[in-house]
């Protein structure tokens, strides 16, 4: 996928980065991994058990691209205790809430808790899922606000998989936010 935004690199580079997609369970991981690797939306995805991986390419512009390996792990309390291991050379975060949920700070901040545990530094996007159930939203801009205040996260994008709705946008964006980072 070709963006055409430049990255402003002197030289040709390519990236390959290990993205962690967490959230609690049926936010929808698998559905925002799998519309933007194969473009395709399931309405029925069996939960994940612990992790699945995948990967797909971007492109920044003809000098630049990155390959993103991303590995969807499965928001089950019960194998919480595996994500240390699969944080280990992650390079950013996506955490996921679902928009139709109330918001719980606490939750959100556990996962925060856990890759920060990991990697004080690492990219966090928080990605609120399910932007086309407008009726059914729970989620209000300030509390929104609030937790991006409050807690270290780099940014916000809603998103909606059923619909492609900012999909490539919140890859994209985790990967300018690692890319921002090795730079300095």
């Amino acid at each position: 996928m070709n963006v055409g935004d430049s990255l402003d690199l002197p030289d040709k580079k390519n990236f390959a980065f290990k993205i962690i997609v967490i959230g609690n369970q049926a936010v929808g991981k698998t559905s925002l991994v799998r519309r933007f690797v194969n473009n395709k939306f399931d309405k029925f995805i069996k939960h994940s058990i612990s992790d699945n991986y995948f990967k797909n390419d971007i492109d920044f512009s003809t000098k630049n691209s990155v390959q993103l390996q991303i590995w969807d792990f499965g928001g089950q309390a019960k194998h919480r205790h595996l994500l240390r291991n699969l944080l280990s050379g992650a390079r950013g975060a996506l955490i996921l809430i679902d928009m139709t949920h109330p918001i719980k700070i606490i939750e959100i901040l556990g996962w925060v808790n856990m890759v920060r545990q990991a990697d004080m530094s690492l990219p966090i996007i928080l990605v609120g899922m399910k932007s086309d159930l407008i009726e059914n939203i729970k989620v209000k801009k300030e509390e929104i606000e609030h937790v991006i205040n409050v807690i270290n996260i780099n940014k916000y994008i809603e998103t909606s998989s059923k619909d492609n709705i900012n999909i490539f946008r919140v890859f994209y964006t985790v990967s300018k936010e690692i890319i921002k980072l090795q730079e300095k």
